[in-house]
């Protein structure tokens, strides 16, 4: 469910994966108690056709997992490691994070244990048997779940960071406070979309974490008037397709926090500074040029079909089929990957011989914190 690129997201995904699962609920395997007493030597047991009845009454169990102390430590400890290197945090203050952490993600799974065990349940049923996504029935039920539990993530949030800012410096909470309006905006957007979903107002294979591009709206409708109907297998091939297609071609956003960040990292000028967000602009009007309807769409058969092949005999999968569909792929992204790269040697180029030494000597500095040395530049 990790979120490529996207801090706010990151941050949703892994709380909500994290709260909603106390505790989780499993199901005794028919198999397990009919398995017979003695196996063949190497650990496998003949294959046999003729199975008896395996028909069970599907009903609530009473065994299940808890979210446990030693789980909360384990997320918090990696959290708090992120963090870390994030805002350059002491051993003491690392320590101090992976405590509050762990503490309030126990005082929230305990105040909510039946609804994060619902939630879990119809999360996990939907991802298991979806592939990632939502059926949109299951979708608006979700949605509905999500309305009555967010208050309890909020709260979580909220006292986190205010906790986690007292244990630190008044440049360190800067930093946190800039980024929890970051985390804020995003969970603000993932509220909204639950809201939606509560509504019906969402399509059938959706994903809680990543909104529809309108492109994708766009498309979808124009499938609905020509009324083409398609399989459930090339539907769900096709929305996976559209979700890792919505990533790979934003450039919108990944190219404007390069430019961004390397403004920071280099500490450049004002004038310098300009200039790059200059350089941004010309390469996004490059990049829409590209960006034509006709190039998504086949970008999106192609990953739709490369998707659905990947399931085909070998000879298919692992041959020149798959192989040509690849070459088209990599064909029709190698021009916005030409401008990307265009963006960032000139941006780059921006920087002076001595700010460029001194933003690498800094990046060493940090890495050497973590253990790790490297040689001079």
């Amino acid at each position: 469910m990790a979120c490529r690129g996207d801090n706010s997201k990151r941050w949703i995904v892994l709380l909500a994966g994290m709260v909603a699962s106390f505790p989780l609920v499993l199901t005794p395997s028919r198999a397990d108690s009919d398995a017979p007493a003695s196996q063949p030597a190497n650990g496998f047991a003949p294959l046999n056709f003729e199975t008896g009845e395996t028909e069970v009454e599907m009903k609530p169990t009473e065994v299940g997992v808890r979210f446990t102390p030693k789980m909360a430590q384990g997320i918090a400890k990696t959290m708090a490691r992120e963090m870390r290197g994030r805002y350059d945090l002491s051993d003491e203050q690392v320590d101090q994070a992976q405590e509050i952490l762990s503490r309030n993600m126990m005082r929230m799974a305990q105040d909510t244990q039946k609804k994060g065990r619902d939630i879990w349940e119809l999360f996990m049923e939907n991802m298991i048997a979806n592939e990632g996504s939502f059926s949109k029935d299951d979708a608006q039920k979700w949605g509905k779940m999500m309305d009555d539990f967010l208050p309890e993530m909020k709260k979580f949030m909220t006292t986190t960071a205010s906790q986690l800012g007292k244990t630190m410096t008044l440049s360190q909470r800067l930093k946190l406070t800039a980024e929890m309006s970051v985390v804020s905006a995003g969970f603000v957007g993932f509220e909204q979309r639950m809201k939606r979903w509560s509504k019906g107002d969402v399509p059938d294979m959706a994903n809680p974490f990543f909104d529809v591009s309108p492109d994708s709206r766009k498309n979808e409708a124009a499938r609905d008037e020509r009324g083409g109907k398609e399989s459930d297998e090339v539907k769900r091939a096709r929305v996976r397709a559209e979700r890792r297609l919505d990533w790979e071609v934003d450039v919108e956003s990944r190219w404007s926090s390069y430019v961004e960040s390397a403004i920071e990292y280099f500490k450049l000028s004002e004038t310098q500074a300009t200039s790059a967000r200059a350089i941004l602009k010309e390469c996004l009007e490059r990049a829409k040029a590209v960006k034509t309807p006709e190039w998504q769409e086949r970008l999106r058969r192609n990953r739709t079909a490369a998707g659905l092949s990947g399931r085909l005999a070998k000879n298919f999968r692992e041959g020149p089929w798959m192989w040509q569909l690849d070459r088209e792929y990599e064909e029709l992204l190698r021009p916005l990957q030409d401008i990307g790269k265009d963006l960032r040697n000139r941006v780059d180029e921006l920087a002076e011989s001595s700010q460029r030494a001194s933003a690498a000597e800094q990046a060493r500095a940090q890495l050497a914190k973590s253990g790790l040395e490297l040689p001079p530049g």
